[in-house]
């Protein structure tokens, strides 16, 4: 009897010990679900954190033209060019951006220029200078100290005087005078980019030099 007995003792008691047992292994696993969740939550948390940091990552890009509100903008990285257009408050009714190379990535201190309506589609790269930390316009072999000559207007200038400018040469002084011609002449001295074979470069390297009267 007292065998029978004491067997069914160590029954039960091997019965809570292994219900105890269970039950510590239970909590332990649910505990180690909350840590591991916990830290996938910071784990995100941190991923949003850097993304966020990305969304504030901006350059400063100047866009000139004819659009609607010209200036330096703080434009989002990842921004194309296209983007830059709309922070300008767009292009104008006579402004042709499609001579733009719209999906080009904005750099920093990039110059946008949106010629006027007309203006040839086939130099896209002629309107856009990316600057100094990008790929600027590597076609120009410009030289600006080296005009010493009297300051020109390019509405009233023969090909000759055009071609004195640094960089200007024949070929494209004859160019700016077939442009003023087919215009009835020059509105703006930037209107110059529009002539083809003249971007940003060339341009910066004249435009102290001559005038539109």
């Amino acid at each position: 009897m007292l065998d029978s007995f004491l067997s069914r003792r160590e029954k039960i008691y091997l019965v809570v010990v292994i219900v105890i047992f269970l039950s510590g292994a239970t909590i332990r696993v649910l505990r180690g679900r909350h840590i591991i969740g916990a830290h996938s939550e910071v784990v995100e948390f941190n991923i949003s954190d850097s993304g966020e940091e990305q969304e504030h990552l901006v350059f400063n890009v100047q866009v000139e033209g004819f659009v609607n509100k010209p200036g330096i903008y703080e434009i989002p990285a990842g921004s194309r060019v296209k983007d830059a257009i709309e922070f300008a408050g767009g292009a104008l009714s006579n402004g042709e951006p499609r001579a733009l190379n719209l999906v080009l990535p904005v750099a920093e201190g990039m110059r946008i220029y949106v010629p006027e309506k007309g203006a040839p589609l086939d130099e896209p790269d002629r309107y856009i200078d990316i600057g100094p930390n990008g790929y600027e316009d590597a076609r120009s072999d410009v030289t600006v100290s080296s005009y010493q000559g009297p300051i020109i207007d390019i509405n009233k200038a023969t090909v000759e005087e055009l071609s004195s400018l640094p960089g200007i040469g024949d070929v494209l002084a004859g160019e700016i005078v077939r442009y003023r011609e087919n215009a009835g002449g020059f509105r703006s001295k930037s209107e110059l980019l529009n002539v083809k074979g003249i971007g940003y470069s060339k341009y910066d390297a004249i435009k102290e030099y001559i005038k539109c009267e």
